[in-house]
């Protein structure tokens, strides 16, 4: 948590090409680093609460076999599951993201899923 939002840094896979065509493979390494808005919570039970956020973020996509390296902005849309009992979260987001390397690129279609531990 920093001021009014919190810092994501996430690591995952990486699938290069154009629209849904970079979720059919893996390319190599993500990692990202976003500053995210959280926001009032949707849904509150005894178990798990609904929130959800905004933000912006870079991330750099590192080949493992072979090809360019990736670096991008994105703008960040989240929907996030957050178990009350454990520091831990499921988020689902929209990230919309410009390319900057190998090439300029708009990619207004990009989705994640990743698992969150937070402190």
């Amino acid at each position: 948590m920093a001021g009014p939002g919190a810092f994501q840094g996430v690591v995952g896979f990486w699938g290069s090409g154009e629209g849904f065509h970079q979720y059919g493979h893996i390319d190599g390494l993500a990692l990202s680093l976003d500053y995210l808005f959280e926001m009032p919570t949707l849904v509150s039970s005894p178990y798990f609460n609904i929130d959800w956020d905004f933000g912006f973020g870079g991330g750099v996509g590192i080949p493992t076999g072979g090809g360019d390296v990736g670096i991008g902005v994105a703008g960040i849309a989240g929907l996030e599951f957050n178990f009350t009992r454990a520091p831990v979260d499921v988020a689902l987001e929209y990230r919309p993201s410009v390319g900057f390397v190998p090439g300029v690129g708009l990619a207004l279609v990009g989705f994640t899923a990743h698992v969150r531990l937070w402190f």
